[in-house]
């Protein structure tokens, strides 16, 4: 029985996803991809950020689940 949780609870950790999020407002010219990249890369998650034509930005992060979800919760909170 432990060996099933385990494997189940490693297949949560270990499994990828992508989180899509956007962002209204003005996001050029006051450092919202630099603060982006250096969040991500210190949650261990890849991605890309591109602007949507209203002001605003679309961001799009891919890694393992814990990652994705710390680096969604960090990016709320700030």
């Amino acid at each position: 029985a432990l060996n099933v949780l385990i494997r189940k609870w490693l297949g949560q950790v270990l499994e990828k996803v992508g989180a899509k999020l956007h962002f209204k407002g003005i996001v050029q010219g006051v450092g919202f991809r630099p603060f982006l990249y250096n969040l991500a890369a210190s949650h261990g998650v890849v991605g890309y950020v591109r602007n949507t034509g209203d002001a605003g930005a679309e961001v799009y992060i891919e890694g393992h689940r814990p990652r994705v979800d710390d680096f969604t919760r960090e990016l709320k909170a700030r």
